[in-house]
């Protein structure tokens, strides 16, 4: 036995499906049709509420990076940065696999790790919303290669000890000599390449 109900955006586009599955056959009556067509429409609630709390994080992301730029120090190199974007992959899997909690701390030690490699007096910055899958750095200056490397091997070195894996991209402003928050749309728009790139390997596969 086999129902199932399409899961259908504000604007019409069918992302998926729910699905009830048996191995009795059976039909579904009217109650029970309505019941599937509710149980849909609740999932698309709750799939929207994540995209609009994503797009808060994003927000309050963009708002930390423009603070970090504007208390850096004034100095000539320290008006070019750099950002550097960690995220979880199967953010939604670890959390049930691991559970939230022990996630959240494996997290938090990366942060304490990758905070060490930071430098305060040049306005070096690390954020992370709670809860959230990404970890933002910022790197003030022309001489990031040090810290921006250590950066990458703290995470490398965290993904063999944890078992979770990351995707990273950065960005710099680059000879436009661009603001913080455009720097990170650009580590952002990198880092969703990425993405993209393994979900086209793994359909290949």
């Amino acid at each position: 036995f086999y129902a199932g109900m399409p899961l259908v955006t504000p604007g019409g586009a069918a992302i998926g499906t729910v699905c009830v599955i048996d191995q009795q056959p059976r039909e579904l009556d009217p109650v029970q049709r309505e019941a599937l067509a509710a149980l849909a429409r609740l999932t698309m609630t709750l799939l929207e509420g994540r995209q609009r709390e994503r797009e808060l994080e994003r927000a309050a992301l963009l708002a930390t990076v423009s603070a970090a730029e504007s208390t850096a120090v004034q100095t000539p190199v320290s008006n070019r940065c750099t950002v550097l974007i960690m995220e979880v992959q199967d953010f939604l899997g670890a959390v049930l696999s691991r559970g939230e909690r022990t996630l959240d701390k494996l997290l938090t030690r990366l942060e304490q790790t990758l905070e060490s490699h930071l430098r305060p007096q040049r306005g070096d910055n690390l954020s992370r919303v709670s809860g959230g899958a990404e970890i933002i750095a910022v790197l003030h200056g022309d001489d990031v290669a040090a810290p921006l490397g250590a950066l990458r091997e703290a995470v490398a070195a965290f993904e063999r000890d944890s078992g979770l894996r990351l995707l990273t991209a950065d960005a710099d402003s680059g000879s436009e000599g661009l603001p913080a928050p455009k720097v990170f749309l650009r580590a952002d728009e990198a880092l969703s390449r990425l993405r993209d790139e393994l979900a086209a390997s793994a359909l290949a596969a």
